[in-house]
Formats: structure tokens, sequence, C-alpha cells
């Protein structure tokens, strides 16, 4: 079995993800010793196969292409915007509940731009008269201090009416940056899920979020958001109504978009390796 390596270090998801995808296929993935950490949790859960032994490895990074502001990830020929595992995907799906405890959620830090963005959602939709903590106040200063002494991450939880609030660091720090269970499972338990722009326009919730059969709620339309069916943060909440048929349509859509077959991948890998 011949093996293949990639010159990171895999500080981003998108890289994360692409290398469990790699380790799907026929061939063999090296993961260094000093980046094993990153993917304990994927070989836990997911039983993700790789070896830590470069011997005669092939480096195929320069047949990679992966722009996150895009997003585009390519394998030689093959193109996608994200590139996630089968097992990954697979996994969501069974997550689903039909019927969900939270109409609205949000998971992720909120920064000083996200604040603003999603106290005016909850002032328009659900109380006029809340003010959420200053990321940068005393309170909110010490409990990361001491969240992150004890427990490793900083997390703040809050339910105001029909959203449940979790402001946390857990998604920017290893090993659970590579996979956060808890998360996850809380979309397959949301109706629709608050998707405000990331570091771009668009956002890995997005795609997170249907694949768990949630419904995004998107700050601004983008062409990685092209042929899904979601709500925006201006819309009236009254006029939103989840159904299993449209998280049925958008998680096939999804699929389709963000895997490959494991034969394609199988013969754009065999071809890399004969140029390589």
């Amino acid at each position: 079995m011949k093996k293949l390596c990639l010159n990171y270090n895999f500080n981003y998801i998108q890289q994360i993800r692409l290398a469990q995808a790699l380790s799907e296929s026929q061939f063999e993935l090296v993961i260094a010793t000093h980046h094993l950490d990153k993917f304990t949790l994927l070989k836990d859960k997911f039983g993700m196969e790789f070896t830590s032994s470069c011997n005669n490895a092939i480096d195929i990074t320069k047949f990679i292409e992966l722009s996150h502001s895009e997003p585009i990830t390519s394998i030689g020929g093959l193109y996608r915007p994200l590139l996630f595992p089968h097992a990954i995907v697979n996994y969501c799906r069974r997550l689903w509940n039909v019927k969900r405890e939270h109409k609205f959620s949000f998971a992720g830090l909120i920064q000083s731009s996200r604040k603003k963005l999603i106290e005016d959602w909850i002032k328009q939709n659900l109380s006029k008269n809340i003010i959420l903590p200053n990321v940068n106040s005393f309170f909110l200063r010490v409990n990361r201090y001491l969240s992150k002494l004890f427990f490793g991450n900083f997390c703040y939880k809050r339910r105001i009416g029909d959203l449940f609030l979790w402001s946390s660091d857990r998604g920017r720090v290893f090993p659970i940056k590579s996979w956060d269970n808890n998360y996850f499972e809380l979309l397959a338990n949301t109706e629709f899920t608050l998707c405000p722009a990331g570091d771009f326009i668009w956002t890995y919730r997005f795609f997170e979020a249907i694949l768990c059969g949630s419904i995004p709620v998107i700050e601004k339309d983008c062409s990685a958001y092209s042929g899904f069916r979601y709500f925006y943060l201006n819309e009236n909440i009254k006029n939103m109504k989840w159904s299993k048929e449209l998280s049925d349509f958008n998680f096939a859509l999804c699929k389709n978009r963000i895997t490959v077959p494991e034969d394609d991948l199988n013969n754009e890998l065999k071809n890399i390796t004969k140029i390589a």
C-alpha cells in the first residue's frame, strides 16, 4: 500500500477534514508524530486510520489547493468547496432528532461583532431588554481564565426564550477543535442554527448545521450557500417552520457538495502518485 503525506501543520479544520477524507482512500495516510494529538479524537470516535512512519511516503501537498476565503478544497482535478470524510457525514445523519429540544441555538465564540449581531437579533425576536456580557469584561475574563485552568476551555451557556446560547472557545483548542461531539449533538437537537459570518461571509457552522438536520439562519448570502434552503437573520422568526423534508433536501445537496465518492478519490490519487 502506498503512503501519502501532507506538509501541513494541521492548524485549520479545512486541513483536518481533508486528512480524514484521504484516510478513507485505499492509500495509507502519514501523520507526523508531533501532530498525532490533533487526530486523537478522530481516531477514537471514527476509527480514522493513519501511520506515523513516513518511510517512502509520497508528499502530495503541491497537488492540493486549500482556500478558506472562497472556500475551495481541491485534490488534483477534484474540486469541492469543502471536503468532509464520509464517516462524519454519516455520523451526523444518525444524530438527527425529529423532535428537537431547541428552536434556535448558537454555539461558538461570541466576538464583539457577533455579540452585537446576535444581541440585535434577540432584541428583534425574543427580548427587548437583553444585553449580552462584554467579551472583554472583568467577569468573563475571570471566567475564561478559571475555565481554561480547570477545564481547558472557556464556556458560557444561557437560555434566552427560544434561543440556547453557548459561547465557547472549544472550537479553537486542540484536540477538541478536531471533533466536539457536544457541539454536533446540539446542532442535531436544534431546529434552526444562527450562522453569522465567520472570518469571511461563509461559515463552517452553515454546513455543520445542515449535516445535523438543522436549518441555517444566515447573515448574508454567498456563492458557497447557492442552492441550499435557509433563512436570514433579519427575517421574522414567525415565518420559520422546520420540516424534515427541507432538512433532507439540504442534507442530500450538502453530502453531494462536500464529499467525494470513494472510487473517484482513489482514481485521482492514483493519477497524482504516478506523477508526484
